[in-house]
């Protein structure tokens, strides 16, 4: 693992940064505050009366 590292695969790199130092990839949480818009679809039907 750490000779395919230090001969330049990005991927070994990767991993053993993962692994070993702790680190982990950085995500983004978005906070919504307002409300999601309301679609309401529905069909029209006519009864007789």
């Amino acid at each position: 693992m750490w000779s395919s590292a230090l001969k330049g695969n990005p991927n070994m790199m990767i991993w053993l940064s993962k692994n070993y130092l702790g680190m982990k990839d950085r995500t983004v949480q978005e906070t919504v505050v307002e409300p999601l818009p309301l679609i309401i679809e529905a069909k029209v039907e006519e009864i007789d009366g």
